[in-house]
């Protein structure tokens, strides 16, 4: 059986099991969020998975898990029943994972802990928050110990999307969403605005990674977690003024303080995992629950008014500072498999003699990371020497690159990645590189030399184009890309590994 006879089945199944939930509780938001979430699988399942016979069959095996748990949830009483079905479902989930679904450049592999451990903290979301409401509810009058258990459970899911977009991407939101649905499904103290909200944000970040849609990118996790983490920090402090006990008032003020420095201070541990970008997302998120206090249970609208904001707003707050890059080096940000751009390059046999680089408009532009959460940065202001000697064949190119100079354009992203466990730059405050050699290409020259970071130095080529004179400057671009891990770096899949560099320099 194929994956054109699986696929159809499948999604037929699941549909068949959201109209019977539909059907039974007509009165409940519940069956609608079934309906939508099975709508969301089956359409990630049909745009992204790879027809090939192993993971069609795998499709089906997750279908077939997906709906004996609704089923389960809509049918069975039992208590011990109910919440044994969705453990059972996560824990079998790396033994019926050993082919990977593909998702476009994404390998879903359900055998990696890290998966399953990302399912596994959306279920415990609402677990972990219905024990701290009974754990509080002596501190509170039994009309706010509801809120405790919904505030909680904004504020884990904001903290929670941190480490599950790091481990997963994009996709982690859609794991710890599938979690979060499980616990949603089972409990009698259901969240549906939350649930129905974090269902739209994994499919808006879904939409945002894949077209590049403008706003707020949703896809970035410590974006998304810093709207939500800022929101629940609010309530925290609101619930605060209501606690019976002026003690745990000052508590929940200390964790709302607490929570919103959190973003921003996890930086220094990681920049992946937060900086201004998360400390602004987190006040545009207190402001979402400020406007709407008091008129309308904060809750109820605070998701629906955060996709809103990041599917509207007419620019990215958090992108790069516009023209901290030439022109030049922008248009120039390409892939290490594709050619330079335009222009086409030109004939530099002719050139001899000695060169300094135009240390002024020298730049080298840089990227890395996974689509979705890509860091861009710049090294401008270096210095270098070329000599053609009589023969571009035998030139020579030293360049020196001051650690200082290079800028990700986030002023506490760079202190960190000057610290010891990236670039480390008081104790190694130059790169280098030099060549001995042009080695004629279609279209450009190849430089094979040495690159020297963190004190280790490793042979890179490098491929360049020349353009002409202007202004009496010979005007050369560039690309090349590095293994950063090869110079002692630690490995991260969120971050990326590989280095793409592009670059425009003068000679003079």
């Amino acid at each position: 059986m194929n994956y054109d006879t699986i696929f159809p089945l499948t999604t037929i199944v699941l549909l068949l099991a959201g109209l019977v939930s539909l059907y039974r509780y007509s009165s409940s938001l519940q069956p609608l969020l079934n309906f939508l979430f099975l709508l969301l699988s089956t359409r990630l399942l049909q745009s992204g998975i790879s027809p090939e016979e192993s993971n069609a069959w795998m499709t089906g095996i997750i279908g077939l898990v997906a709906g004996l748990n609704l089923a389960v949830a809509t049918l069975v009483k039992t208590k011990w029943i109910r919440w044994a079905a969705p453990v059972v479902s996560i824990l079998i989930l790396p033994f019926i994972g050993k082919n990977d679904l593909l998702f476009g450049d994404y390998a879903l592999n359900l055998a990696d802990a890290k998966v399953t451990g990302v399912i596994a903290l959306g279920f415990l979301i609402g677990s972990i928050a219905y024990l701290l409401k009974l754990a509080l509810k002596r501190f509170f009058p039994s009309d706010e110990q509801e809120s405790i258990q919904l505030t909680a459970q904004i504020a884990l899911s904001g903290l929670f999307i941190i480490p599950a977009t790091f481990f997963a991407s994009w996709y982690g939101l859609v794991f710890l969403t599938l979690g979060y649905f499980l616990y949603n499904a089972y409990s009698e103290k259901k969240n549906d605005l939350l649930l129905i909200s974090l269902l739209t944000v994994a499919a808006t970040s879904g939409i945002t990674a894949k077209y590049g849609v403008e706003g707020i990118d949703l896809s970035v996790g410590k974006i998304t977690a810093g709207l939500i983490v800022g929101a629940g920090a609010y309530m925290l402090a609101v619930l605060a003024t209501k606690t019976t006990h002026k003690l745990m008032g000052y508590v929940f003020v200390l964790l709302s303080v607490v929570l919103l420095s959190l973003v921003t201070l996890l930086n220094n541990v990681h920049p992946a995992y937060g900086g201004t970008e998360s400390l602004l997302a987190a006040f545009f998120g207190v402001a979402v629950i400020n406007l709407f206090n008091g008129r309308h249970e904060a809750a109820n609208i605070l998701f629906p008014a955060l996709v809103a904001i990041g599917l509207f707003l007419p620019s990215d707050p958090f992108s790069e500072t516009a023209g901290e890059t030439t022109s030049v080096a922008t248009e120039q940000q390409t892939t290490s498999e594709e050619p330079v751009a335009e222009p086409k390059g030109m004939d530099a046999s002719k050139l001899s003699g000695n060169y300094t680089i135009v240390s002024e408009t020298a730049v080298i532009s840089f990227q890395l990371g996974q689509k979705g959460g890509i860091t861009k940065g710049a090294i401008k202001e270096f210095e270098g020497t070329v000599d053609f000697g009589t023969s571009v064949n035998s030139a020579k190119f030293n360049v020196k690159l001051p650690t200082k100079k290079l800028t990700t354009f986030n002023t506490m992203r760079d202190e960190s990645i000057m610290g010891g466990a990236y670039l480390n730059a008081a104790k190694f405050p130059v790169m280098s590189f030099s060549s001995s050699g042009m080695e004629p290409k279609e279209d450009g020259y190849l430089l094979k030399g040495n690159f020297t970071l963190l004190g280790k130095t490793n042979p890179e080529d490098v491929f360049i184009k020349y353009l002409g004179e202007k202004d009496g400057k010979q005007q050369f671009i560039g690309k090349a890309s590095i293994d950063r891990t090869k110079y002692g770096m630690p490995s991260s899949p969120q971050e990326g590994n590989v280095v793409d560099f592009t670059f425009t320099i003068e000679l003079k």
